[in-house]
């Protein structure tokens, strides 16, 4: 399950994500550039060959980095691509609920059919806003349960009316099966583990690059 420590990441556009993570990184380089860096030279200055020394350090760890990065952007991406499959599942499903009920006789399908609006209407005003801002709500809230009473207190009359009403209860708990998936796909992410490894391996990255042996000037660039 995703945690609540780096949320606040997903409610930033692209551009400030971008001048957050520049701002970040680049004034912590040229900080250490200014105060660190002169403390380290003193104990490597005199090493033989230390840029090659670096130099080859640094692209072995580059490339087990850069592999941890592109599994975490696949991954991400793949959570992406499965909460975006759930949310189209579920929305067809409670479509074709909405269509079976609004066959039953009045006033039951009336009545359905304004339970499924409720639903609809917490979905769009209460639910996302909160998974938004990286709260769960729960697996079945009222409206649910409404629907639910509803729909199970209905007593078929015809053979008609019975077969519609099987088909009804069964779109009903495909629905709310697939509710629970969104619900789990909506509130998984990268866990806060992972955020710190990738953080704490770009500042030793950027670490690394205070021992070379290279002017001020070149440093800061």
């Amino acid at each position: 399950m995703g945690t609540e420590m780096f949320d606040w990441i997903y409610d930033l556009s692209t551009q400030k994500i971008v001048i957050v993570f520049c701002v970040f990184f680049i004034g912590f380089a040229w900080m250490g550039t200014v105060f660190v860096r002169p403390i380290i030279r003193l104990f490597v200055r005199r090493q033989a060959g230390l840029n090659d020394i670096l130099s080859s350090f640094l692209s072995m760890y580059g490339v087990l980095f850069g592999i941890l990065l592109g599994l975490i952007a696949a991954g991400a991406f793949q959570d992406r691509q499965e909460v975006d499959q759930s949310i189209t599942s579920e929305a067809t499903a409670v479509f074709a609920l909405f269509h079976t009920v609004s066959s039953y006789p009045p006033p039951e399908s009336t009545e359905l059919e304004a339970a499924i609006g409720d639903y609809l209407k917490f979905v769009i005003e209460t639910e996302w806003p909160a998974l938004r801002k990286g709260t769960a709500t729960p697996a079945i809230d009222g409206s649910v349960l409404e629907l639910k009473q509803r729909l199970t207190s209905f007593e078929p009359k015809t053979a008609g009316q019975e077969a519609l009403h099987g088909e009804g209860i069964s779109q009903f708990f495909s629905f709310l099966e697939l509710r629970n998936q969104r619900l789990y796909n909506a509130t998984d992410g990268i866990p806060d583990i992972v955020w710190c490894v990738v953080i704490l391996g770009a500042l030793l990255n950027i670490s690394i690059l205070w021992l070379f042996e290279v002017r001020l000037s070149v440093q800061f660039v």
